[in-house]
């Protein structure tokens, strides 16, 4: 619920009917954002990391990790739970070698814009840019914690701001919204291509496949 921590979810097999609980350890702290094909959960931060508290790199319920000098994160924590136990360990995903690029924005909170690949082997997240105050440009992310590529979006003046949806097995799904009309559109995370699948007029709600619902 909107507001709650809870501290237990219910994972449901759709293929069987069958279900059980996994409890959230610290659920103050974090929050379910996704699940592996395996049944371990995907959990993000509630709160950001205040630098002052914490130096050391240690895992912990932050967004952003340890800082540069000059006051730029190098990075965020993530955490993954056993699908059965609820145990928990930390994911921490460096940004170093310039990876965050002038202008890019860590989003933060529960429903930061970042998802599971159907393999189970890629996350794909979604910088903000400052320039445009909206969405940016998509990293895509392995299990292990390691940035493995940029999908640059389109940016600047006049470019509709496109956020991420989904991720599907032919790529990751993008929303634009543009005057009278919402645009769902698919990036190959092979080739970077984008193509259109779909539009809708402004105030739809849709919803998609393989997401929880989006409100237009």
């Amino acid at each position: 619920m909107p507001g709650a921590n809870a501290a237990g979810v219910t994972v449901v097999a759709l293929a069987s009917g069958q279900s059980h609980e996994v409890v959230i350890h610290d659920p103050d702290a974090w929050a379910v954002r996704d699940i592996f094909p395996s049944g371990d959960l995907l959990l993000a931060p509630r709160r950001d990391h205040d630098p002052n508290e914490d130096s050391t790199g240690t895992p912990m319920p932050s967004l952003t990790g340890p800082y540069r000098p000059n006051g730029e994160p190098s990075g965020f924590f993530l955490a993954v739970a056993d699908g059965r136990t609820g145990a928990q360990r930390g994911l921490y995903v460096p940004m170093g070698n310039g990876v965050l690029g002038k202008g890019d924005e860590l989003g933060t909170g529960p429903a930061m814009p970042l998802l599971i690949a159907p393999s189970g082997q890629t996350l794909v997240y979604q910088l903000v840019s400052a320039r445009s105050g909206g969405s940016g440009d998509l990293l895509t992310i392995s299990a292990a914690g390691q940035v493995l590529d940029r999908y640059r979006l389109p940016s600047g003046r006049g470019a509709a701001s496109r956020q991420l949806a989904a991720v599907r097995a032919d790529g990751a799904v993008l929303i634009t919204r543009t005057g009278d009309v919402i645009t769902v559109e698919v990036l190959d995370l092979a080739s970077g291509r984008r193509w259109v699948v779909a539009t809708a007029p402004a105030g739809s709600h849709l919803l998609l496949a393989g997401t929880t619902s989006w409100d237009g």
